[in-house]
């Protein structure tokens, strides 16, 4: 078989194109003969991804990192008991992946998670339970409707808070890719069926999804900024949804939501900001009983937005949801 295919970099829409112009035997002989070709083009079902992905995985070497990335895409999902689709991955440097909890192609609400700083298949295993408790937590508040939860780890993120998280490089880096992820995922539903999609950042994440949608080419409906440093614009009229549609929670003494406006642009969680913001813990308090107490544990803080009990989880699960009316 001499089937020219289109690269990752050529983009969703060529992508897209490409697979539907092939025969179901063309197809099937693609997914079994060459899975590292058609695992990274978005665009494609989310089931035909998942299997040249794991098919990708299953020929390389094993290493610690890929086993464990195995072997968490082939538990059972905590939500439903069904099982989770390895959209994209890649063992090189740091390694990245993308993970659903949930098909993205047939759930009425999709939520797409970027991490920040540190985040690595090495170390997914952080990422991969907050994706989880999110997937949780989005079936609870809205048990009618299918919700997907992705997590996107698709990009080269910073590996150093103090050296490469105050630089927009790895964000400017992330755009194509993150900008043709979405349009991927819109392009792969049946028909003219839209889903609610939700672009959440935590971090540096957050950086992420704002420089990707200065230039309006993040597709999504509602966007939502966690523990945000600075999301790359001026105020929140400047991105795609529209201010009513951005969202930010910073808990207190959280030291990356307070950055100077100069480094990566205004934090989202600042008033002047101009998005809605929703309450979250204080998880980064020393002392449970004297809240009067203004010293905070930074780390805690920044970190803590997916604690249990959190009241920042039911507000993320209600906009994942749609129902921004009931966030607090």
């Amino acid at each position: 078989m001499n089937i020219a295919v289109p690269k990752p970099s050529n983009g969703a829409f060529v992508a897209a194109e490409w697979w539907g112009g092939l025969s179901e035997p063309d197809r099937a002989a693609m997914a079994a003969n060459h899975p590292e070709k058609v695992a990274h083009l978005n665009g494609l079902p989310a089931t035909v991804r998942d299997v040249c992905n794991r098919e990708h995985l299953r020929r390389l070497d094993s290493k610690p990192a890929l086993d464990d990335l195995n072997k968490r895409v082939s538990a059972a999902s905590p939500v439903d008991g069904t099982r989770y689709f390895l959209l994209d991955f890649d063992p090189a440097g740091d390694g990245q992946a993308v993970i659903a909890v949930g098909d993205p192609d047939v759930a009425d609400n999709v939520s797409i998670y970027v991490p920040g700083t540190g985040a690595a298949i090495a170390t997914i295993g952080f990422d991969y339970d907050r994706t989880n408790r999110m997937a949780t937590d989005a079936a609870k508040v809205d048990g009618r409707r299918l919700t997907s939860i992705v997590l996107w780890l698709g990009y080269d993120a910073p590996d150093d808070l103090f050296t490469d998280s105050p630089r927009d490089d790895d964000a400017v880096a992330a755009v194509p890719r993150l900008s043709s992820f979405v349009t991927g995922l819109r392009l792969a539903r049946p028909g003219d069926d839209r889903a609610h999609l939700t672009a959440l950042g935590h971090s540096y994440g957050t950086t992420v999804i704002g420089i990707t949608d200065r230039d309006k080419t993040c597709d999504v409906d509602e966007m939502v900024f966690v523990g945000s440093p600075g999301v790359g614009v001026p105020h929140a009229s400047a991105l795609s949804v529209g201010a009513e549609h951005v969202w930010a929670t910073a808990a207190p003494g959280d030291l990356i939501a307070d950055a100077p406006d100069w480094l990566l642009g205004p934090p989202p969680s600042h008033r002047t900001f101009g998005a809605r913001i929703f309450s979250c813990a204080d998880t980064g308090r020393f002392d449970p009983v004297f809240h009067d107490d203004p010293l905070r544990d930074p780390v805690k803080a920044h970190d803590g937005y997916w604690d249990k009990g959190n009241i920042a989880r039911t507000n993320m699960a209600y906009i994942a949801t749609g129902q921004t009316h009931a966030v607090r």
